[in-house]
């Protein structure tokens, strides 16, 4: 299973964080721009649709530059290479899987499952997406057997940055806007 997985650890990790980053930065920025529910969950889709695809397009185009790239230079195909297609799928896959884990509890609010105020929402999606980054830090420390600490440290510093530069970007929009 781990081979398997290596192969693909740089299409996960790049569609499991930017996945998670993304909906997380809608999810904080939506909520520093006091917005509700629903809008959130409308924000969150187009994005997912649109950011998940634009992510699996560029992957797979740019897999296949470089295995022109490598034809052009070596006269044959690169027997390491793998398919654009499945490096685009499992960049698409992991980034709608893991994307929607900031989201989750906003869907559940949203079916009538639970019943939070805006600011509990955002919090509990604050800790579903922490749990999110630290799963991918261990992950990747797993798969590319470096330090568990790092790797979870770098990735938990991106979470932070990325939250608190989308809510307060929502928070001064919001201030500046009405």
């Amino acid at each position: 299973m781990k081979n398997k997985f290596e192969k693909f650890i740089g299409e996960f990790v790049y569609g499991w964080i930017d996945g998670i980053i993304t909906t997380f930065a809608v999810v904080a920025w939506a909520t520093g721009w006091n917005l509700n529910v629903n809008v959130i969950l409308i924000l969150w889709f187009a994005n997912l649709i649109a950011d998940g695809v634009s992510m699996s397009v560029g992957n797979y185009l740019s897999t296949k530059a470089e295995i022109a790239r490598y034809i052009k230079e070596h006269g044959q195909a690169p027997r390491d290479m793998m398919a654009p297609l499945l490096t685009a799928t499992a960049t698409l896959a992991s980034f709608i899987l893991v994307g929607f884990i900031p989201l989750l509890i906003y869907v559940l609010q949203a079916a009538g499952v639970m019943d939070f105020n805006d600011r509990s929402l955002f919090w509990w999606a604050s800790v579903l997406t922490g749990i999110g980054f630290l799963l991918i830090g261990i992950v990747k420390s797993h798969v590319t057997e470096t330090s568990l600490v790092k790797s979870v440290f770098e990735t938990l510093s991106l979470w932070v940055i990325a939250a608190l530069l989308a809510y307060y970007v929502g928070f001064f929009l919001e201030k500046l806007i009405g």
